[in-house]
């Protein structure tokens, strides 16, 4: 593209609605001095190069105009505020609700806030396409009824003390009018919007325009709108649902009490595996964005429990969260996994990490449960999760996932006290963040610690373990009048199994390279065992799934303690049939290693 293609209307604006930071660069490089303001969109904010970008592009002089008024919760926008206030950002836009101007204005600092209120029926999704926006205080958009045919009229109120006040982006003259319907762009005209519009905003942005309605935003049976039969609207935090369990199994097996049969769920049971996770999961746009939509993370969440006869649901989320609200620049990348932009390897990288606020930088984690529990109806429990410091710490250390862990090993050897300085950070953010999920509705937690198994029995004990520990000690264990088992889950940790009970958690994940007999006897019955199919047994034929689940559950042998699950998470591959083989062989098969003896 090159500055002649930019229509007159969008001089003054310019909407950056990529997802890609290197994208936004060209685009910047090629638009030259043609742009005044650069509006920055919600793709670009969650991307892992955000705030590469804005000081690349302040550093060149560029205004920018950070758009965040899809983010609908007061904590968000003033979380999201206070990290851009230092940044050379221009200012940022939040739409009319009160509680989020007040949120926004305590948060502002220097950044000038642009305040928008819609007066007509015009939905706040048609703003990007109507190309306002100047450098003011408030900005009233109103439409004349009889102006629909011809042209929609803005007013802008000036702000004061702007060099910019007087650049009011007005309607273009009659005579230049191109005749397409008001709020409408011509053909041809913000080329770089022409590809997959944002999820969630296809109905509104149709409004006033006569479009037919789009097939994808049907109405759900209570009146919203959603995208699968199973719709769930996000509310305030106060709206705790406390319906009562009717399927109890888990939370009594997790704390050792009798039940009459061994309660089953899987890890990562919404997943990649199930086509309608995929759907969900191509609507939001990328993994980050599912992860950051609550009422999303509230569909993926449920989508196994329409197919299978689950006994829990697990949030939808990832082990990632915590670091990515302490702005170390997450994204991920097809094919490759989470990458960090700026990894944490020094004393100084340490001392800029921010303790996430639950209700602030991870409230669409605690609204997702919050929406969940709703939908639950109390159907089963809501499992909880983070992960283990240690684990977390790998990624923010290595940059992603890694082989050799070079980085994060090496500070162990050779800076080990700055190693555990990194993990106090991230164990107080991982007991907050726990806490937070229990007080918006998890009713059981776990904490995975995918990476344990990489140490050395006396590098686990001091570097994972011990923060483990620290969590079990410190998050509540007590809510809706009932306790909160808490799990601990090292993969290949089945020789520290006797270490990992005497820490006090409830329940142990084991994986499938322990045989569940010899994890039963090194505990000692102490805590609950859960697992241990080898997920790729799921690869098999349906009969042999159920002889090898039948093996799993006589290695457990008879009485309470066990939960079914596999020894990590389902395979993307597997074909959702075949989890139903599993699932539906533990109903079967397990209810005779829970007779009561006489």
């Amino acid at each position: 593209m090159t500055p002649k293609n930019i229509p007159d209307r969008e001089r003054l604006i310019f909407a950056m609605d990529v997802a890609d930071p290197q994208a936004a660069r060209q685009l910047v490089e090629q638009l030259g001095d043609a742009v005044v303001f650069y509006k920055l969109g919600l793709e670009l904010f969650m991307s892992g190069g955000y705030f590469e970008l804005l000081d690349w592009m302040v550093a060149r002089g560029k205004k920018i105009f950070v758009d965040l008024k899809f983010f609908d919760v007061p904590a968000t926008v003033a979380a999201a505020v206070r990290q851009l206030r230092n940044r050379g950002v221009t200012f940022a836009t939040i739409h009319g609700n009160q509680a989020i101007m007040e949120a926004a204005a305590a948060a502002k600092g220097e950044v000038k806030i642009l305040a928008v209120t819609v007066l007509t029926s015009l939905d706040r999704g048609d703003l990007d396409d109507l190309g306002f926006t100047v450098d003011v205080e408030k900005l009233v958009l109103s439409r004349a009824p009889g102006a629909r045919s011809s042209r929609v009229r803005r007013r802008g109120v000036l702000g004061a003390g702007s060099t910019d006040a007087a650049r009011v982006h007005r309607s273009p003259p009659a005579g230049r009018d191109t005749g397409h319907p008001s709020g409408r762009e011509q053909a041809g005209g913000r080329p770089e919007a022409h590809g997959r519009r944002r999820a969630g905003v296809c109905q509104r942005r149709r409004l006033r325009r006569r479009r037919p309605p789009d097939p994808r935003c049907r109405r759900s049976a209570r009146g919203g709108r959603g995208h699968s039969a199973h719709h769930c609207r996000v509310h305030g935090r106060s709206t705790r649902m406390s319906a009562p369990l009717q399927n109890d199994l888990l939370l009594r097996a997790l704390l050792r009490q009798p039940t009459p049969r061994t309660p089953v769920w899987m890890m990562r049971q919404a997943g990649r595996y199930l086509p309608e996770y995929r759907a969900t999961r191509a609507r939001a746009g990328s993994f980050l964005q599912l992860c950051m939509n609550p009422e999303l993370a509230c569909e993926v969440t449920l989508q196994p429990l329409e197919r299978y006869r689950l006994d829990a649901a697990i949030l939808f989320s990832d082990i990632l969260t915590v670091p990515h609200a302490m702005n170390v620049g997450l994204s991920f990348e097809t094919g490759e996994g989470p990458k960090i932009a700026r990894p944490v390897r020094t004393s100084a990288d340490i001392d800029r990490l921010p303790l996430p606020d639950p209700e602030g930088e991870l409230r669409y984690v605690m609204d997702a449960v919050r929406t969940i529990r709703r939908e639950l109806k109390g159907r089963v429990p809501l499992i909880g999760f983070a992960g283990s410091p240690w684990t977390v710490g790998t990624y923010m250390v290595e940059g992603g996932g890694s082989r050799n862990f070079e980085h994060i090993k090496g500070m162990l050897y050779g800076a080990p006290q700055e190693l555990h300085r990194l993990l106090d950070v991230v164990t107080r953010a991982t007991i907050a963040y726990l806490n937070g999920q229990v007080a918006a509705g998890a009713q059981a937690v776990m904490v995975f610690d995918t990476w344990g198994g990489a140490l050395t029995p006396a590098d686990y004990r001091e570097f994972s373990l011990r923060y483990m520990q620290q969590i079990v000690d410190g998050v509540t264990r007590e809510a809706d009048g009932r306790r909160v088992p808490v799990i601990l889950y090292t993969k290949g940790g089945g020789g520290w199994l006797a270490e990992m009970a005497a820490t006090g958690c409830d329940a142990l994940g084991v994986d499938w390279t322990t045989d569940l007999a010899d994890a039963r006897r090194a505990v000692q019955d102490k805590v609950a065992l859960q697992g241990n199919l080898d997920p790729s047994v799921l690869y098999a034929p349906p009969a042999r799934i159920r002889e090898q689940v039948g093996r799993v559950l006589a290695s457990y042998g008879k009485g309470p303690g066990h939960v079914f699950n596999l020894g990590h998470g389902i395979h993307p591959e597997v074909k959702p049939e075949h989890a139903l083989a599993m699932i539906e062989a533990v109903h079967e098969l397990s209810p005779q290693y829970h007779e009561e003896r006489g």
